[in-house]
């Protein structure tokens, strides 16, 4: 049976009830787009938290209602993409950075605790850097998927540098290692390193 709702539909940022509604569209998991109002907190900081973890919408009722990774295949507020994934056995949402061959995602639970996660469309399995810049090959990780949520994760670590890991990872593209090698890349480049890869291989 298809989940079926309305959702209030207002402009960007408008302020009901002391609260900060902004304009996007949740994915139900039978791939419904349905057009919505999210709440934003009016805290920077704590409303990127809440961002990864759960959000809430506002119904045609005025009714708010809360919805998390496993409730939704994921969700777009204002101009930002989020996609649902069950990540080391936690459901959450993931912030898409950069759409193109390359795919780039990116999770925080907090200061200490930040991870890109990544893949090329022809790749099976998705990539990731964690904060002490050590990577990860999630195998059988499917972001977004109802199945990614039953799937065995299996986590293959592997020690290997910044400079080390994407030039092999982006060995297709010289231009990108290059960059890389000479250093005019780190890791707070991510989003930098994976649109120019994007733009030379298109």
């Amino acid at each position: 049976m298809k989940i079926l709702f309305t959702c209030l539909i207002l402009l960007n940022a408008v302020c009901v009830n002391s609260q900060i509604l902004t304009k996007g569209f949740i994915i139900m998991p039978n791939k419904d787009t349905v057009y919505c109002s999210i709440v934003k907190l009016k805290n920077k900081k704590e409303d990127e938290k809440s961002n990864y973890k759960q959000i809430e919408i506002v119904d045609s009722l005025g009714a708010k209602r809360q919805l998390s990774p496993k409730d939704i295949l994921g969700y777009r507020k204002g101009d930002v993409i989020y996609k649902s994934a069950n990540f080391y056995g936690d459901d959450i949402f993931m912030k898409l950075l950069v759409e193109g061959s390359a795919m780039l995602y990116y999770y925080s639970s907090g200061p200490d605790d930040e991870r890109y996660i990544f893949k090329r469309k022809l790749e099976k399995d998705y990539g990731v850097m964690n904060s002490d810049t050590s990577f990860d090959t999630l195998v059988g990780f499917n972001g977004g998927a109802q199945g990614s949520r039953t799937a065995a994760i299996i986590i293959v670590h592997r020690e290997k540098a910044f400079i080390s890991y994407f030039s092999e990872y982006f060995k297709d593209c010289s231009s990108v290692v290059n960059k890389i090698k000479s250093g005019f890349y780190t890791r707070e480049d991510m989003t930098e390193i994976f649109k120019e890869y994007n733009a030379k291989m298109n």
